[in-house]
């Protein structure tokens, strides 16, 4: 179970920050480490300290972190600041200090000192995110009824501030007695990636669909623990995953000289700590490396080039009928690569695979823009979690990208309509079960408005329920559903939150027109009598940008003109300016348990202003009819601001080339 938690967080860790180093505005992640007593069985040999030491070591220089312990409050463990070379040898000391002492878990206070200065701040901002590690349920007090009423609040008030201020949320539970519902449903909430560590097997098959989780990172593919290195790769990083008797690791470059931690040539950069290497070598010498070492297939090169692989992102959790088609291209330097002579040499293909399970498929060209290679699945895949993995091979050159996401369960159909022949106009939300996997008498819905103590009033139309709402309404529907499947099971629905535009949408020629609808089944259910039989555009997803324009309508989100804190906020850069109160004691070097300790108070933070809201994607997929720009452009938000600005670049480099 250790190991497992070493493996799941460290990833979970650098997936929320491998791809930061190359966007702009940077990072800004907030890590909240569970040091409940619990821990002492569920994470015996303290390895979240490896972990959490390896996110540091990954950290882009430029980006911003902060780290809290928490336990019956939070304790500031590092605190928030611009990542420089004096922070990551503050924080990598004080990771010595994770415990395992702690009487509850109060995951309400440890989430809203995090983001306290997000909320301070107001709006919006891009790339900003938590990083929950637990292994509890919400746990503050003796008394069952407090710690009910924190987990209520939870859901019911820090969770629509969180989606208000563009924060995603990845969780990792721990433990089978952590309250998984609940992490999933702020993962699925805000668009951040969800992960159990309850398995060794399970585990492995975790770092897959975790890898490149916030935005796919320049790799080189490994095959036989053997990769190509080419003379545009500046910089390469390898993780290798430990088995507890593995031999030292060595790494044999082109030449035939070997290196390994005891001897690294002055290029190379090894971190040897339980679980893993991390080898990282600088102007590397082209040509085939091997690795010695025990094969895993969550072993991974990252390079740093500027010879990039562009893939369309998928969302964290995908509805069946939102899949969309992914595109991938080149670009240099910023710039789309459209030249034949280029093109020509590459074979573009695509694996997708479950488990051990996998299939591949081709890219080819796009016939009419060329420097775009697609893949185009006639149907979503079936609910449950993938991994995507694009390759290009160029003969004298390789690049790969990996994304994961989640199919979601075909339960029910959301559809969004608006009705102008209603005086006055309305906004009609109707959410319907698929009679194919639930009962549809046993569907049971709750909807507020974000910020809202009072749930959305509600009329059923048979087995459906349906939500009326001015034409003008603004804000986060956030849905929570019930239901039995048809051998009588239980079953928590999954709706992402439905973000109704600021501006109301023009008015349409008829008097009853749907905005948005999602198909009960991928497999073809008959429509319900208030939706059209046969739409008359494609799905959101899959409408073109224009019709000479195939590219998915990703639009590029603004820049933040705020990417610093004023200097007159920044923390200083002196480790030792970042001490905190003397009574804190300081690490035994010789034991990952220190003396205990006083919590210290959770002090505000500042926070830069908030950016400019950034494009944001739709909820559900969709049949676009008639719906106008405004309404698209405002959206579902949940799809992370990191994706939509890998969303951007990618748009903005294939589609200059666009007639």
């Amino acid at each position: 179970m250790a190991l497992r938690i070493l493996h799941s967080f460290a990833l979970l860790l650098w997936l929320a920050l491998s791809a930061a180093s190359a966007q702009e505005p940077p990072s800004d992640i907030r890590v909240l480490i569970d040091t409940s007593g619990s821990m002492k069985q569920n994470d015996p040999r303290n390895l979240r300290i490896p972990a959490l030491k390896l996110l540091i070591e990954l950290l882009p220089m430029g980006s911003r972190a902060g780290i809290w312990l928490f336990d019956a409050a939070p304790q500031v463990l590092v605190p928030t600041g611009t990542v420089d070379a004096a922070w990551k040898a503050r924080a990598l000391q004080s990771a010595n200090k994770i415990h395992s002492r702690g009487q509850f878990t109060h995951i309400e206070a440890a989430l809203d000192a995090a983001a306290q200065s997000w909320f301070a701040a107001g709006g919006t901002g891009p790339n900003r995110g938590v990083l929950l590690l637990t292994d509890g349920m919400v746990d503050v007090s003796k008394q069952a009824e407090a710690s009910a009423a924190s987990r209520s609040r939870i859901v019911a008030e820090l969770l629509p501030k969180l989606q208000a201020a563009g924060v995603h949320v990845d969780t990792i539970a721990l433990s089978e007695q952590s309250d998984r519902e609940l992490l999933r449903q702020l993962s699925l909430a805000t668009d951040g990636w969800n992960e159990t560590a309850d398995s060794a097997d399970a585990l492995q098959r975790s770092f897959v669909r975790m890898f490149n989780q916030v935005a796919p990172q320049d790799g080189l593919p490994l095959r036989d623990n053997r990769f190509k290195v080419d003379a545009g790769i500046q910089e390469f990083t390898v993780l290798v995953l430990l088995k507890p008797d593995a031999q030292p690791t060595r790494l044999r470059a082109p030449g035939g000289a070997e290196s390994t931690q005891a001897h690294a040539p002055p290029q190379t950069r090894w971190v040897h700590e339980p679980g893993y290497d991390l080898v990282t070598v600088s102007h590397p010498a082209a040509g085939e490396w091997k690795l010695v070492a025990d094969e895993d297939p969550d072993n991974r090169v990252l390079v740093v080039t500027d010879l990039k692989l562009e893939v369309t992102p998928i969302p964290n959790f995908v509805a069946p009928a939102e899949w969309p088609t992914v595109a991938a291209g080149f670009s240099e330097h910023g710039q789309a690569v459209a030249r034949q002579d280029f093109l020509g040499l590459l074979k573009v293909g695509a694996t997708l695979a479950q488990g051990t399970e996998h299939q591949d498929f081709p890219m080819p060209q796009d016939a009419q823009h060329p420097e775009r290679f697609t893949l185009d699945l006639a149907a979503a895949p079936a609910p449950g979690s993938y991994t995507l993995t694009v390759t290009a091979d160029g003969q004298t050159f390789q690049r790969v990208a990996k994304q994961n996401f989640q199919v979601l369960e075909d339960l029910v159909r959301v559809a969004i309509e608006r009705d102008t022949q209603a005086e006055p106009h309305t906004l009609n939300l109707t959410i319907a079960p698929n009679p194919q996997a639930i009962q549809p008498d046993s569907l049971v819905v709750k909807a507020k408005l974000a910020g809202q103590s009072t749930e959305l009033a509600a009329e059923r139309e048979g087995a459906a329920w349906r939500y009326t709402l001015p034409l003008a309404a603004h804000g986060t529907v956030n849905v929570s559903a019930q239901a039995k499947t048809l051998d009588g099971k239980n079953v928590a629905v999954p709706i992402k939150p439905l973000v109704l535009g600021e501006t109301a949408p023009a008015e349409p020629p008829h008097g009853h027109e749907p905005i948005l609808h999602t198909p009960a089944s991928a497999h073809g259910h008959e429509p319900a009598a208030h939706e059209p039989a046969e739409p008359q555009h494609e799905p959101v997803q899959h409408t073109p940008a224009s019709a000479q324009d195939h590219e998915p309508a990703i639009h590029e989100p603004p820049a933040d003109p705020h990417d610093h804190e004023p200097a007159a906020h920044e923390p200083p850069t002196d480790p030792h300016d970042h001490e905190p109160a003397t009574h804190e004691p300081p690490a035994d070097p010789h034991s990952h348990e220190p003396a205990p300790e006083h919590h210290e108070p959770v002090a505000t933070e500042p926070e830069p202003a908030a950016a400019a809201h950034a494009e944001n994607w739709p909820v559900t997929a969709a049949e676009a009819l008639g719906i106008n720009a405004a309404f698209i452009a405002a959206g579902f938000f949940a799809h992370r601001q990191i994706k939509q600005r890998k969303a951007a670049a990618l748009a903005k480099l294939l589609g200059k080339l666009s007639p």
